[in-house]
């Protein structure tokens, strides 16, 4: 649009010109002069004709890039919403294996507590047991048979 100008404005000052110089001219010198301008317009009505066209082709050329840039953005902001919506669905199952998780490890530290308490037992049964495996081994006396049966009683 702006070389269109450009050229009006040449075009103009060419004619200035031009019609000083036919002002001094002879009839037969205008005449060819005509003819020579005659050309020279038709020539620029090509070259006028040509950019127009290439114009009108660089047009159609930005608005396809446009759609297709236009059709990029929309796929790429579907990808991300699909994106965004598995990062949420991936969110919701870690934190719900890290529920299973802190659930699982109150039950190992329940079971770790309750196999300390029979390590605790069983140490003292076994205790209990060798001691009076050590009183039956020694020879019965009134005092032994007597504080065996007060234990086992109770």
């Amino acid at each position: 649009e702006r070389e269109l100008q450009e050229e009006k404005h040449e075009r103009e000052a060419d004619v200035s010109k031009y019609r000083e110089r036919l002002a001094t001219m002879g009839e037969g010198q205008l005449v060819v002069e005509i003819e020579k301008l005659k050309t020279e317009v038709q020539c620029k009505d090509k070259e006028l004709e040509y950019l127009r066209s290439e114009l009108k082709e660089k047009d159609t050329q930005q608005t396809a890039e446009s759609s297709l840039i236009s059709k990029q953005r929309d796929s790429a902001a579907e990808e991300l919403r699909a994106l965004q919506a598995a990062q949420l669905e991936h969110d919701a199952e870690m934190n719900a294996l890290r529920m299973q998780l802190i659930a699982q490890k109150e039950d190992a530290l329940a079971v770790a507590d309750r196999l300390s308490q029979v390590q605790n037992e069983l140490h003292l049964a076994t205790g209990d047991r060798n001691t009076l495996l050590a009183k039956a081994e020694e020879p019965p006396t009134n005092e032994t048979v007597m504080s065996l049966v007060k234990e086992i009683m109770s």
